[in-house]
């Protein structure tokens, strides 16, 4: 394998890597310190963008969450297909007609491109696959009844001398967004505002899975608060 191949494999490898942990952080929530209203069952959802494909993933992405906390909720994609913004009038006859109790509102309210430089050292074996770093721990126990590690570990100079001889370093730039969203949940009786929530989700290049991270987030908290 040549310098440049091994190179572009560390790249998708860290990449893949930062996008298998949680890509998103919640940064606050408020709740509504009067209501005593208990769960809510049939709320509708609006995912504001002037995206129409975007407004129908975010929008599916909540209602596959929350269907699986037992709540029938309803996209504003499946009741209003236009992509322009909908008359409040309107809104609310959808409200009475499909026997709504919640509006949960959506929308992104900061985009942010970093870029990240990293340096990663290869050449030696033992660290070519990256499951090894996730299983490091295995390496200074038996597996099996026979030692996973390297002989060379075993001696300081066998490590130190190996270590020059084998290592590497390549240098390159990770490029990713950070999304700030925020998401509010409305009483559709009242109109007030219960609860609101603000979380930073990280993408490289997946759309889809940093959607439904936020998504999974939004929802585990809206559970934890007792409003759905």
């Amino acid at each position: 394998m040549n310098r440049i191949s091994v190179s572009f494999w560390l790249l998708l490898t860290s990449v893949a890597l930062l996008s298998a942990c949680n890509p998103t952080r919640l940064i606050g929530t408020w709740q509504a310190e009067d209501y005593q209203g208990g769960r809510y069952r049939k709320p509708l959802v609006l995912a504001v963008t002037d995206e129409g494909a975007v407004r129908r993933i975010t929008e599916q992405n909540f209602v596959e969450q929350l269907r699986q906390q037992g709540v029938q909720a309803l996209t504003s994609s499946g009741i209003f297909p236009t992509e322009e913004k909908m008359d409040k009038n309107d809104i609310l006859a959808k409200i009475s007609q499909f026997d709504v109790d919640a509006l949960i509102v959506t929308r992104v309210v900061r985009r942010q491109k970093q870029a990240e430089q990293h340096t990663d050292f290869f050449g030696d074996t033992f660290y070519d696959q990256p499951w090894r770093y996730r299983n490091y721990d295995r390496y200074y126990r038996n597996y099996y009844d026979r030692s996973l590690r390297p002989d060379y570990y075993s001696d300081w100079y066998g490590y130190y001398s190996h270590s020059h001889q084998f290592s590497q370093a390549r240098t390159y730039v990770v490029e990713y967004q950070i999304i700030t969203a925020e998401t509010n949940l409305y009483d559709a009786r009242s109109g007030g505002l219960i609860w609101t929530g603000l979380a930073e989700t990280t993408t490289y290049d997946d759309a889809v899975a940093a959607m439904k991270s936020y998504t999974r987030t939004m929802v585990e908290q809206l559970t934890k608060a007792g409003l759905i």
